[in-house]
């Protein structure tokens, strides 16, 4: 067990380090974990503390008035120096730029203890600005053993310093972990979120009483800012508050005299500025969330802002974070009074410029820092690159296509893994569930190294010329097979539904294209076997493909798997509820009405010949413009999200979901899952899929006049609810990631040091003056 010490004294080392804590105390079996706090900052620091709930097991508590950088460094030395010979940690963890930090580090160095400095690589290269951190964390870099950098550009700025690749490791910003951490205790709890608008109202700002009015959220503190640079900024926000009225301007200002006489001197009688006391962590990100840009020369805040799609205007002369203003998520105003309050106005006036910023890509991570820290302390387990190809991807303007996908890709994120989606339909790149979507074009102009390459449902016209022209650039593929990719759709899919125009000519079309499709996989998919993993979704997907690809599986190797889509994590929390009143007696949840592999057909004809019962069918598409609804059935025209969708269930008493053909069926797996009466069809693939589930019947496809619906509900709904596990992520993506973490094994460890050389042996002791022999006397 590692003893580790994790070393603070701000408020902001305090956020971006209190997700850590966490983790670290999740694996009790693997770390014992100790805080130290040095108080550099006081009241800042503990209403953090609090928030996070965590309590320090020593407190230096430095902090005094008027204390300068010698008193800071000094006492953090001394005070470390008796904390680590009591605590005897074996890794001390320090974080950016702070004297707490630099000070801190310098301590364990001179105790022989190993640093790990979370936020490394981070540079402006002046030693002047920021001042003094730039020196603090070149310093701290130097004499760590564990480098986390949050990006790529960090982790080349200690490369070229001559620092061993292999202390840094790219982590992300662990201020982003902190962000989303917030963000869901403020969204899960409605009491907290009125109990946060009170709050900032007793500092000062009744965001109630504001209503609609927009906010430009305004921070500041660094000491190069200190004099003239805030002069400078308060005259920019008193030419903004008065050009832009209908804006609120809201400061929280920080403690130190050097800011506040300034601010307070300037800005205390201007109606739409609003200077309040510094606000606790929780109050502050729901002040971000609800602002409309933020003006800023806090380093957090260029981190923060752009994953709630805040733009960014950075009040300093140099960034320490340069892949945010590349990134287009912020911009660098300096502290020029026209330059901030033009900024202001292109971002206020121009819709274009402002959904730029509001689009970009933040590029300090996805909220899985931490766990990629402790992969790199536990398991050696460097931190997997994974490139996702799909013909199409969920967005944020509620699209549904491969929901599948999305749900494995953030099971794959929350174990640390790194996720990128190359979606060849998307038209801009943008972000969803933190994950970075973008398209060809994007692809070849910001060209990343991966470890490996994950193909879902393959076609020619994509992925194959993708695989053509790439495939050399990978050295690990993983092919997903969920169905049509690798199948004669005319042979083992349903005749369409005629009013979906597929005539003759395009029944043709069909088959030379699927002929010329399985042609290339046969010959194609071998050649890369050597280097690649195939993965089908059932077994009876597996028969299939071997049937029409008529490779043999021997060409293939050892490396095939069945492994089942997952359903939605919410279907493994949430069970099917009896007790709710029941509106419908069936309801069938599609997608997309007017695939014929989804058989609506035959949910219409049960409905027409049991008119006593009531159905619901949820779903888009034109079906029923060309098919007389059955009178008792309810259609509701949407697609609904899973939170959505168990609520719908739960006002049923059985799912009818009869299908053509499918490779699994997930939104089906998900439903019995749940634990609802299921009613599916008598093929195959559903016999395979729902083997050892007891709520599943099953009904002849070519029969539904003769379906008797009411006797098999009855037969249904007297047994009772037990989850089956088949589709938890325990049995289906924890198997991918497993074979992931196959593929890039962890490097090798550390050789152990060199033996030390032999001690030299003492010189012979001098021989005494009697033991000397002389020779004969000189004549």
């Amino acid at each position: 067990m590692k003893k580790v010490l994790i070393v603070f004294g701000t408020r902001p080392e305090a956020i971006k380090m209190a997700p850590l804590i966490k983790e670290l105390q999740k694996h009790t079996d693997k770390f014992s974990t100790k805080v130290c706090v040095t108080a550099q900052h006081r009241q800042m620091l503990d209403q953090v503390l609090e928030v996070f709930n965590i309590k320090p097991d020593y407190d230096l508590n430095i902090m005094a008035p008027n204390q300068d950088l010698y008193d800071i460094t000094a006492k953090v030395i001394l005070g470390m120096r008796d904390v680590l010979k009591q605590a005897k940690p074996d890794i001390v963890f320090v974080h950016g730029d702070t004297t707490t930090s630099m000070a801190a580090a310098i301590s364990a160095f001179y105790q022989q203890v190993k640093i790990a400095h979370v936020e490394a690589g981070l540079r402006t290269y002046n030693l002047s600005s920021p001042w003094p951190e730039e020196m603090n964390r070149q310093l701290t870099d130097r004499i760590s053993d564990y480098c986390f950098a949050p990006t790529e550009v960090s982790k080349n700025n200690l490369l070229c310093e001559n620092i061993e690749s292999g202390k840094i490791i790219i982590s992300g910003n662990t201020v982003i972990d902190a962000l989303l951490m917030g963000v869901d205790i403020i969204e899960g709890d409605k009491e907290l979120q009125n109990s946060i608008k009170n709050d900032i109202a007793q500092k000062g700002y009744n965001v109630i009483a504001a209503g609609n009015k927009k906010i430009i959220l305004v921070t500041g503190h660094r000491r190069e800012n200190f004099g003239e640079g805030f002069i400078n900024i308060c005259e920019a926000l008193k030419k903004i508050a008065l050009y832009h009225n209908d804006f609120d301007i809201v400061y929280p200002v920080h403690l130190n005299p050097n800011v506040q006489m300034p601010v307070y001197e300037l800005l205390k009688d201007i109606k739409n500025i609003y200077l309040i006391p510094p606000l606790d962590y929780l109050p502050f990100i729901y002040l971000m969330q609800h602002s409309y840009l933020i003006l800023t020369d806090s380093g957090g805040v260029q981190e923060e802002a752009p994953s709630l799609g805040k733009p960014v205007l950075v009040m300093r002369n140099t960034t320490e974070r340069p892949e945010a203003i590349e990134a287009g998520t912020v911009k660098l105003v300096g502290t020029d009074t026209t330059a901030i309050v033009e900024n202001v106005r292109q971002l206020i006036e121009n819709e274009a410029v402002y959904k730029k910023m509001t689009r970009s890509h933040n590029p300090y991570g996805d909220g899985t820092a931490c766990k990629k820290i402790i992969n790199a302390l536990t398991e050696g387990v460097r931190v997997i690159n994974i490139l996702v190809l799909c013909e199409d991807y969920p967005n944020n303007s509620g699209g549904i296509s491969m929901a599948y996908v999305r749900t494995r890709n953030i099971f794959y994120k929350k174990n640390g893994m790194d996720v990128d989606v190359l979606n060849f339909r998307a038209e801009n790149d943008y972000i969803i569930d933190n994950i970075h979507v973008f398209n060809l074009s994007y692809y070849y102009k910001n060209s990343k190294k991966y470890d490996i390459l994950v193909c879902h449902a393959s076609n020619i016209r994509n992925h194959y010329l993708f695989l053509k022209r790439n495939q050399r650039k990978f050295g690990k593929i993983v092919f997903f097979f969920h169905g049509h990719e690798v199948l004669n759709v005319n042979k083992v899919y349903a005749k369409p539904y005629p009013h979906l125009h597929n005539g003759r000519i395009k029944s043709i079309i069909q088959e030379c294209y699927d002929k010329f499709k399985l042609g290339v996989w046969h010959f194609y998919l071998p050649k890369i076997s050597y280097k690649s993993k195939f993965v089908f979704v059932s077994k009876w997907m597996f028969d299939e493909f071997k049937k029409w690809t008529k490779i043999k599986p021997g060409s293939l190797g050892n490396d095939v798997y069945i492994i089942y889509n997952n359903i939605g994590f919410i279907f493994e929390e949430e069970e099917y509820d009896k007790a709710v009143e029941k509106i419908y007696d069936f309801i069938t949840i599609r997608p997309n009405l007017d695939g014929s592999k989804y058989a609506i057909d035959i949910v219409n004809i049960i409905a027409k010949n049991n008119p006593e019962y009531k159905f619901l069918v949820v779903g888009k598409g034109r079906y029923f413009d060309h098919y007389e609804k059955a009178s008792n059935i309810i259609w509701l025209q949407e697609y609904l999200a899973h939170d959505k969708m168990i609520d719908v269930i739960n006002q049923s008493k059985c799912a009818l979901m009869p299908t053509r053909t499918d490779a699994q069926g997930v939104s089906m797996c998900e439903m019995a899952t749940i634990g609802i009466p299921l009613i599916t069809s008598d093929i195959p693939v559903c016999h395979e899929v729902f083997e050892g589930f007891s709520n599943v019947a099953f009904i002849d496809n070519e029969n539904p006049m003769n379906v008797n619906i009411g006797s098999i509900l009855e037969s249904l709904t007297g047994i009772p609810l037990n989850k089956n596990r088949k589709y938890f992520s325990e049995n289906t993506i924890s198997r991918e990631v497993e074979m992931f973490r196959e593929l890039i094994p962890p490097p090798p460890p550390p050789p152990p040091p060199p033996p030390p050389p032999p001690p030299t042996p003492p010189p012979p002791p001098p021989t005494p003056p009697y033991m000397v022999r002389r020779g004969p006397p000189t004549v």
